[in-house]
Protein backbone atom coordinates (compact mmCIF):
# COMPACT_ATOMS: atom_id res chain seq x y z
CA UNK A 1 0.00 0.00 0.00
CA UNK A 2 1.41 3.35 -0.98
CA UNK A 3 1.48 6.39 1.27
CA UNK A 4 -1.46 7.99 -0.55
CA UNK A 5 -3.54 4.81 -0.38
CA UNK A 6 -2.78 4.52 3.34
CA UNK A 7 -3.96 8.10 3.91
CA UNK A 8 -7.17 7.44 1.97
CA UNK A 9 -7.79 4.23 3.92
CA UNK A 10 -7.13 5.95 7.27
CA UNK A 11 -9.49 8.77 6.32
CA UNK A 12 -12.23 6.35 5.24
CA UNK A 13 -11.76 4.25 8.39
CA UNK A 14 -11.94 7.32 10.64
CA UNK A 15 -15.10 8.50 8.87
CA UNK A 16 -16.64 5.05 9.27
CA UNK A 17 -15.89 4.97 13.02
CA UNK A 18 -17.40 8.44 13.47
CA UNK A 19 -20.52 7.40 11.55
CA UNK A 20 -20.79 4.23 13.62
CA UNK A 21 -20.57 6.17 16.89
CA UNK A 22 -23.20 8.63 15.70
CA UNK A 23 -25.47 5.74 14.71
CA UNK A 24 -25.15 4.17 18.17
CA UNK A 25 -25.88 7.51 19.87
CA UNK A 26 -28.84 8.33 17.63
CA UNK A 27 -30.22 4.79 17.89
CA UNK A 28 -30.74 5.34 21.61
CA UNK A 29 -32.55 8.60 20.92
CA UNK A 30 -34.85 6.92 18.39
CA UNK A 31 -35.58 4.11 20.87
CA UNK A 32 -36.53 6.65 23.55
CA UNK A 33 -38.74 8.65 21.15
CA UNK A 34 -40.63 5.54 20.04
CA UNK A 35 -41.11 4.36 23.61
CA UNK A 36 -42.41 7.79 24.69
CA UNK A 37 -45.17 7.57 22.07
CA UNK A 38 -46.53 4.25 23.39
CA UNK A 39 -49.67 4.19 25.50
CA UNK A 40 -49.61 2.61 28.94
CA UNK A 41 -51.63 -0.35 27.66
CA UNK A 42 -49.15 -0.93 24.85
CA UNK A 43 -46.21 -0.62 27.25
CA UNK A 44 -47.74 -3.29 29.47
CA UNK A 45 -48.25 -5.57 26.47
CA UNK A 46 -44.64 -5.01 25.39
CA UNK A 47 -43.32 -5.79 28.86
CA UNK A 48 -45.28 -9.05 28.97
CA UNK A 49 -43.56 -10.33 25.81
CA UNK A 50 -40.65 -12.76 26.15
CA UNK A 51 -38.39 -10.60 23.94
CA UNK A 52 -38.86 -7.43 26.01
CA UNK A 53 -35.90 -7.89 28.36
CA UNK A 54 -33.43 -8.36 25.52
CA UNK A 55 -34.83 -5.44 23.49
CA UNK A 56 -34.96 -3.04 26.42
CA UNK A 57 -31.44 -3.94 27.50
CA UNK A 58 -30.00 -3.30 24.02
CA UNK A 59 -32.24 -0.26 23.33
CA UNK A 60 -32.71 -1.67 19.84
CA UNK A 61 -35.19 0.59 18.06
CA UNK A 62 -35.66 -1.77 15.10
CA UNK A 63 -36.56 -4.73 17.30
CA UNK A 64 -38.80 -2.44 19.37
CA UNK A 65 -40.78 -1.55 16.24
CA UNK A 66 -41.12 -5.23 15.36
CA UNK A 67 -42.33 -6.01 18.89
CA UNK A 68 -44.86 -3.15 18.77
CA UNK A 69 -46.19 -4.45 15.46
CA UNK A 70 -46.41 -7.98 16.89
CA UNK A 71 -48.32 -6.81 19.99
CA UNK A 72 -50.69 -4.57 18.04
CA UNK A 73 -51.47 -7.26 15.49
CA UNK A 74 -52.07 -9.81 18.25
CA UNK A 75 -54.46 -7.43 20.02
CA UNK A 76 -56.24 -6.42 16.82
CA UNK A 77 -56.74 -9.97 15.61
CA UNK A 78 -58.25 -11.07 18.91
CA UNK A 79 -60.45 -7.98 19.31
CA UNK A 80 -61.67 -7.50 15.75
CA UNK A 81 -61.56 -10.81 13.87
CA UNK A 82 -63.76 -9.42 11.09
CA UNK A 83 -61.40 -6.47 10.65
CA UNK A 84 -58.43 -8.82 10.49
CA UNK A 85 -60.12 -10.99 7.89
CA UNK A 86 -61.06 -8.02 5.73
CA UNK A 87 -57.54 -6.62 6.00
CA UNK A 88 -56.11 -9.93 4.85
CA UNK A 89 -58.58 -10.11 1.96
CA UNK A 90 -57.71 -6.59 0.86
CA UNK A 91 -54.04 -7.51 1.08
CA UNK A 92 -54.62 -10.34 -1.38
CA UNK A 93 -56.30 -8.11 -3.94
CA UNK A 94 -55.19 -4.53 -3.20
CA UNK A 95 -56.28 -3.03 -6.52
CA UNK A 96 -59.83 -4.33 -6.45
CA UNK A 97 -62.57 -2.91 -4.31
CA UNK A 98 -64.65 -5.53 -2.56
CA UNK A 99 -68.32 -5.00 -3.44
CA UNK A 100 -71.47 -6.83 -2.56
CA UNK A 101 -73.49 -4.92 -5.14
CA UNK A 102 -73.78 -1.43 -6.57
CA UNK A 103 -75.27 0.11 -3.43
CA UNK A 104 -73.35 -2.00 -0.88
CA UNK A 105 -69.69 -1.76 -0.02
CA UNK A 106 -67.65 -3.71 2.50
CA UNK A 107 -66.97 -1.57 5.53
CA UNK A 108 -64.07 -2.71 7.71
CA UNK A 109 -64.84 -0.44 10.63
CA UNK A 110 -66.07 -2.31 13.72
CA UNK A 111 -69.75 -2.00 14.38
CA UNK A 112 -71.05 -0.63 17.66
CA UNK A 113 -72.77 -3.29 19.71
CA UNK A 114 -76.45 -2.66 20.47
CA UNK A 115 -77.12 -2.43 24.18
CA UNK A 116 -79.80 -4.68 25.59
Amino acid sequence: MTGEEAKLWDSAHKSYREDEQMLIKDSGKVYALILEQCTQTLLEALQEDADWDDISMKCDHIELCKLIEKCVLKQTSSTYPYLTLMGELRGLCPRQELRLGQQYRCDVRPRAHASA
